[in-house]
């Protein structure tokens, strides 16, 4: 009795969770303009062979007849030292406009948040176009607004174009007291704006699951630039120790018995690369890291000794840098590999909660942040943090949006610094059905939270 009252359970929550999406599908299909929704059902019609659901699922994205080079511009955050006067595009704080401006709002008639202003001048050298799409306007800014109205979904935006002279006459518009939190649309900042960050743009050519010209993404950074005083070194010689303990000196084991198990059980499945890749890990660890934890674990000592206000031993550093590189050259894809060569973000969290005692996210912060923090700083900031202008975003990995016909307009990710975080999403994007967009028809389209889970 007890089975077959499991199976009625079971049954019906099956049947709620399949209405459920199939409501939600239905609702995001009447999201579409309804002459290509009309195209569609004309062509699911004609068709002969109609796809599978799954293949239909895979098709969703639409990268299939998207171009595999376009124009794009990176989106690149602006040192919190340099020149901050300045600044004709940027991301979050309130947009810069006419006194009469009319502040977007929802369908709920609440103010839509502001998420950036780009200056369209900046997209060009000259008066040659260049990339810019040719119904854009080549001068004036463009302001882009986002929300979720009544806190439901779908969310929504818009787009402003504005024109030279208005930005001329223009100043700081605040968004409207009654404008909603973002804590309220999930991310972790509070307020109603992200931190206000001035952004420049680069120009490059977008190639479809390819890496940014170096340029742009920037060069690996060397520890030595943002390793610049001893307690920095101790902390990150710490994080870095902390990595490698739990492998060199594994729970309840040796590296020698451990690496005669995996060598037992890679006999008995010789296929499984998994098994083959820890075996060479081990291996690898077995030789050489004992050697590196000791000498992490010893420097981490001589910098917990030393006053941060004295010179830091860099010839000493740059020794115990050779020797993890080495070490790391020989690992495969393992994430101690990324500590043996150094990680800013860990130490900079570190800084936060060990150094400041606090979180220093914003502009404000950084203008009091001590000097000897300044090139770590730049370590986090410095290079492309996967914001961008137009472009071909990487595939999602778990949403459900029909992207068929469209193409990203921006894309901005989820940033510490910025604020952009949420606790499941890592990003956010525009899309845009393909001609509208070259027409700078951009409102209609696709507000996309990049689902992390």
């Amino acid at each position: 009795m007890i089975y077959l009252d499991l199976f009625v359970l079971s049954l019906v929550v099956f049947v709620f969770c399949f209405i459920l999406i199939a409501r939600r599908y239905k609702n995001k299909d009447q999201s579409v303009p309804a002459d290509i929704r009309e195209v569609r059902e004309k062509t699911a019609q004609n068709e002969p062979n109609p796809l599978s659901p799954a293949d239909e699922f895979l098709l969703m994205g639409g990268h299939e007849t998207r171009a595999s080079e376009v124009p794009a511009w990176a989106i690149v955050l602006r040192s919190p030292f340099g020149d901050l006067d300045n600044v004709t595009s940027w991301i979050g704080g309130a947009p810069v406009a006419p006194k009469e401006f009319n502040w977007p709002l929802g369908s709920d008639g609440r103010p839509l948040n502001f998420l950036c202003q780009i200056d369209l001048a900046k997209l060009t050298t000259s008066d040659d176009r260049g990339g810019v799409p040719e119904g854009w306007p080549i001068k004036g800014a463009l302001l882009v607004f986002f929300g979720r109205p009544d806190g439901g979904h779908p969310y929504v935006y818009r787009c402003i174009f504005l024109k030279e002279d208005q930005l001329e006459q223009g100043e700081i518009i605040n968004p409207p007291e009654n404008t909603g939190e973002l804590s309220k649309l999930g991310f972790t900042i509070a307020g109603l704006s992200f931190n206000y960050w001035p952004v420049d743009l680069i120009y490059f050519l977008d190639r479809f699951e390819q890496e940014p010209p170096l340029e742009i993404k920037g060069q690996p950074q060397d520890p030595l630039s943002w390793i610049t005083s001893w307690d920095i070194a101790e902390l990150e010689a710490r994080i870095t120790a902390r990595a490698l303990r739990p492998y060199i000196h594994p729970h309840n084991t040796s590296l020698e018995a451990r690496l005669k198990s995996l060598r037992r059980e890679l006999k008995l499945k010789p296929s499984n690369e998994k098994i083959a890749d820890d075996v060479t890990l081990t291996e690898v660890l077995l030789s050489d890291g004992r050697a590196v934890l000791n000498a992490v674990e010893k420097w981490e000592k001589r910098c917990s000794e030393e006053s941060p206000d004295t010179i830091l031993d860099t010839s000493a550093l740059r020794e115990l840098f050779q020797l993890r590189r080495s070490l790391a050259e020989k690992i495969n894809n393992h994430y101690m590999k990324a500590n043996l060569v150094g990680k800013p973000h860990e130490v900079w969290r570190g800084v936060e909660d060990v150094i400041l005692n606090g979180h220093c996210r914003t502009l404000e912060h950084f203008k009091d942040l001590p000097q000897r923090f300044h090139p770590l700083a730049n370590a986090l900031l410095s290079g492309w943090k996967n914001h961008r202008l137009l472009g071909l975003e990487p595939p999602f990995g778990n949403n459900f949006e029909d992207l068929r016909g469209q193409d990203c307009l921006i894309s901005i990710s989820a940033d510490p610094f910025l604020g952009t975080e949420t606790e499941h999403e890592y990003g956010m994007s525009i899309w845009c059905f393909r001609d509208k967009l070259v027409q700078g028809e951009l409102n209609g389209g696709q507000f996309v939270m990049h689902c992390a889970v």
